[in-house]
């Protein structure tokens, strides 16, 4: 290959990378319900995701490729919703629920999510109650209570929640 090849090759590619750039960009619009775009980690892919509810109150999150991506593949897998109210505020947010998960792991999940910035759970107390115990959420110590769908489990790791639950973690004590 002689020197104007390369010039050649070097100018084809740089027009190809701006068209990609400029005229190839799509922007995703907001629709109801609300779209989230999602960065595939091992690629410059992005995803889609939609929020949907489904029969019998399963709820389900679904990702699929832009409508510019060639491929038309739909991921969808099972949320519960969470609630956590500390003295900062209150957040409310879902989270994947993968199959056997405890609210203890719910939490887990929010923290690889990034849902939350901090999380303690101790382990032992699985000797003696036979469940794990949220010892820290957020920088907050100690005294974390949990209600799942308006009823109190013994233990996070005692409970197996459904899709669609509603999981209200709250820092003090639930008002009776």
């Amino acid at each position: 290959m002689n020197s104007k090849n390369i010039t050649i090759l070097g100018l084809v590619g740089t027009t190809a990378l701006a068209y990609a750039l400029f005229v190839g960009y799509q922007p995703l619009t907001r629709t109801s319900p609300p779209l989230e775009t999602v960065q595939n980690a091992s690629s410059s892919q992005y995803f889609v995701i939609k929020r949907s509810i489904g029969i019998q109150g399963s709820a389900t999150k679904s990702i699929e490729h832009p409508p510019s991506s060639p491929a038309t593949s739909t991921v969808s897998y099972p949320i519960v919703y969470i609630q956590l109210t500390d003295p900062d505020g209150t957040l409310s947010f879902d989270v994947k629920l993968n199959p056997g998960d405890d609210l203890c792991d719910n939490l887990v999940e929010a923290r690889a999510e990034g849902k939350i910035r901090s999380l303690l759970i101790d382990d032992s107390y699985l000797a003696t109650f036979g469940s794990r115990y949220v010892r820290e959420i957020n920088g907050y110590s100690n005294n974390w209570t949990v209600k799942v769908n308006d009823t109190r489990p013994e233990g996070c790791s005692l409970y197996t929640p459904k899709a669609g639950d509603n999981i209200i973690w709250s820092f003090g004590v639930f008002a009776e």
